[in-house]
């Protein structure tokens, strides 16, 4: 199951040029990727996974990077943990019970995709 980058459209007119992207996976939007341009060039993406994760699992739900690339890693890099953690084997006590608005890091398929393609444009992660 691939993550997908798909263009936000959120932004006014006046910032269409800059980078901005919605992460989805099984056609639900779990995160977002964004250029920041009013920050130094060390930390311009800006990353965050958009559903509930259960604070007790110690995942980075956002960060920062100096590239697309670096934020797509860094996404990844917590997604992953995000979905072992919510595996039936990986699930703590008390980690099991949905957040209240019902969006936490969704149970994996046997099927998940391990790796990252990157690519812009049909936009894989």
């Amino acid at each position: 199951m691939p993550l997908t980058l798909r263009p936000t459209s959120l932004s006014s007119p006046a910032y269409r040029n800059w980078l901005d992207y919605v992460i989805v996976a099984d056609g639900r939007a779990v995160g977002r990727i964004y250029e920041d341009r009013h920050t130094s060039p060390d930390v311009r993406w800006f990353w965050s996974i958009t559903v509930y994760v259960d604070p007790k699992q110690g995942i980075n739900t956002s960060g920062r990077a100096a590239s697309l690339d670096e934020a797509k890693a860094q996404f990844l890099s917590n997604w992953q943990r995000c979905r072992a953690d919510s595996s039936p084997s990986g699930l703590r006590s008390g980690t099991a019970s949905a957040h209240p608005s019902g969006l936490r890091c969704p149970v994996p398929s046997t099927e998940v995709a391990a790796t990252v393609v990157g690519h812009v444009g049909g936009l894989l992660l």
